[in-house]
């Protein structure tokens, strides 16, 4: 369950599923529920350190849900292979500006096995025809994975007593998956 924002008049991304999104709109418009938004929007100010807003919850059908997987693996392949050309390919390392001091640091690791993306969030465009395309690469950053599982928690637990069919959670939404993550992350990065 990932929080979006769906504005009035917006043409929705047909991928969104519109019978869970209508299933929950009257519960959403509650007073009581817009209070709840505030608050989880207050927590993962906490916890991120700076504001932010939160959206309506909002499920993906299945069916988008395999397409996005399965561009989500390609893609984090193809980006996986250009971070370790880096190390050996002049041309790679050419047309991958970095700023100098950025650029010190990364002339210090030159070994092509250093070269894991552990994890990728993308962050999409979502057009009405259905497709998508890739903004942003965040390559080995959980930062916003991080405050949308918080989020999407918080939602489930706000919005299972209703009643409301919710899907299992998402890994990043079970407690203590940030710690599991970096000490994953640590120990697989030894042993390479």
């Amino acid at each position: 369950m990932t929080p979006v924002h769906v504005g009035a008049g917006v043409r929705s991304w047909p991928g969104l599923d519109e019978t869970f999104l209508e299933t929950t709109r009257a519960e959403l418009s509650s007073t009581t529920t817009v209070q709840f938004g505030n608050h989880v929007a207050e927590q993962l100010h906490h916890i991120r350190g700076n504001p932010c807003s939160v959206g309506q919850p909002m499920l993906i059908k299945a069916e988008y849900g395999r397409k996005l997987a399965r561009f989500g693996k390609a893609y984090h392949n193809a980006v996986e292979t250009i971070v370790r050309a880096w190390s050996t390919d002049d041309a790679v390392r050419r047309m991958l500006s970095a700023p100098t001091s950025v650029r010190r640091d990364l002339e210090l690791d030159y070994n092509a096995a250093n070269g894991h993306i552990h994890l990728c969030r993308l962050d999409l465009h979502l057009d009405a025809a259905g497709s998508f395309q890739v903004l942003e690469t965040n390559a080995n950053c959980p930062g916003a994975l991080i405050s949308s599982g918080h989020a999407g928690a918080m939602w489930r637990d706000f919005l299972s007593p209703l009643g409301l069919a919710i899907p299992a959670p998402l890994d990043h939404e079970l407690p203590g998956w940030t710690a599991r993550w970096f000490i994953e992350f640590g120990s697989r990065a030894a042993t390479v």
